[in-house]
């Protein structure tokens, strides 16, 4: 308002300002200062903005990190043994990288509809009939992408599954890259690989070119819908009034945080399938745990083993009646058939 107020002033557009309600009987260079100040002091609260975003992100990524880890070594050894190869560390940064983001893009979200808010608001100040017309006009534009939204939703669902295959895939591979090279089996591996990856990149393009082009035509059809709006109603009120140029203005920016917050909120729908996915996993591993009871060892000296058996569960006797010493600082090795 100040801005607007101090350019009119300057081009000899109007003088004194007067802005709806708010009068600005002042000389255009302190309208100009007065607006410089304001500039400076929503620098000083961007970069409050930014270091909370930062710093959300962060501590939920080290928070789910943490859980995912404790929840697996604490869990009982067949749900360890039944975690897929690759599971846990698709978990670890995949999934918990895509819940910092969400939590990241949703703290900009927030502050973005914050300065929004007060920019409506002022608005709605300085011309309310004028700013409402404008601001009534954008609702029908959100219902209009909603289904970009679903399909977005849709390809990133697909996304999640498919990428923990791969990560499963690739750890797969390492651990058993000697067997691969034995058997002559590397180049239908590649091929595996391969086509895990393609379909993770074209199921992961498909939802982000849905998310890009619902934040593009967000603010596109807004700036069509405000044309067509300020057209239609020229013909019915006086547009030169310096109210009717600071709404516009303040509208128009108001669109524009409200395009950072639809983009925002529609990266935080794409990351919806993942954390879903990285809850389940971490709470399934949660459910299995187990508490390893024991006493604490203050030192390790001779070990012996003393009339040791051991039979299977199938009845067949493994050791019987075994006994050996082991010395302090001195190694045994045990050979012999597998089992």
């Amino acid at each position: 308002v100040l801005f607007t107020g101090g350019a009119l002033q300057v081009t000899g557009n109007a003088t004194p300002s007067n802005f709806g309600p708010i009068s600005l009987d002042t000389t255009p260079g302190r309208m100009l200062l007065a607006a410089a100040v304001a500039i400076i002091c929503a620098g000083g609260l961007h970069a409050i903005q930014a270091r909370i975003s930062a710093d959300a992100s962060l501590q939920v990524l080290e928070n789910a990190r943490r859980d995912v880890a404790h929840s697996f070594l604490r869990a009982d050894w067949t749900t360890q043994a039944e975690t897929r190869d690759g599971a846990l560390h698709d978990a670890m940064f995949h999934l918990c990288g895509r819940a910092s983001n969400a939590a990241a893009m949703g703290a900009g979200a927030f502050n973005g509809v914050i300065i929004m808010t007060a920019l409506v608001v002022s608005a709605f100040v300085v011309a309310p009939a004028f700013s409402a017309v404008l601001v009534v006009a954008v609702v029908p534009i959100v219902v209009a992408l909603r289904p970009l939204s679903n399909r977005a939703r849709r390809h990133t669902r697909e996304n999640v599954q498919q990428t923990s295959g791969l990560a499963e895939q690739v750890a797969s591979t390492h651990a058993l890259a000697f067997e691969l090279q034995a058997f002559g089996v590397v180049d239908a591996q590649i091929d595996r690989l391969d086509d895990l990856n393609h379909t993770s990149v074209r199921s992961m393009r498909g939802a982000r070119f849905a998310t890009r082009l619902a934040a593009f035509w967000f603010k596109d059809l807004a700036l069509l819908m405000f044309i067509a709006v300020v057209g239609i109603i020229d013909l019915l009120w006086d547009l030169t009034q310096p109210a009717a140029a600071a709404a516009i203005l303040l509208v128009i920016r108001a669109l524009g945080y409200a395009q950072q917050g639809y983009n925002a909120y529609q990266n935080v729908v794409e990351s919806g399938p993942a954390i879903i996915e990285l809850v389940e996993r971490t709470d399934a591993m949660a459910e299995a745990h187990q508490d390893h009871e024991g006493r604490p060892v203050e030192r390790i000296g001779a070990l012996e083993f003393a009339h040791v058996t051991y039979t299977y569960p199938n009845g067949r006797t493994a050791v019987d009646e075994v006994s050996f010493p082991v010395p302090h600082g001195r190694v045994l090795g045990i050979v012999g058939r597998s089992g």
